[in-house]
């Protein structure tokens, strides 16, 4: 099987500068035009919404750290 190479695209020095100045970003694209593989080049940290593992848990600490009315 052949290794995987990364291919830098043009939006790459964006998402650096964005992650920067704001700590976090949301990638929307069409399906398989690099996106995940993009944000992983830069990611100190992936949240996979599509596992309901860490979907629960990650609604579960946005919830409780949500203020309370």
């Amino acid at each position: 099987m052949e290794e995987y190479k990364y291919k830098p695209r043009v939006i790459d020095s964006l998402l650096s500068r964005k992650l920067r100045g704001k700590g976090a970003v949301l990638i929307e694209g069409a399906k398989w035009c690099g996106k995940t593989s993009t944000a992983k080049q830069q990611a100190k940290s992936i949240i996979y919404m599509s596992d309901p593992k860490f979907r629960d848990q990650y609604s579960q600490e946005t919830n409780s750290a949500l203020p309370k009315h």
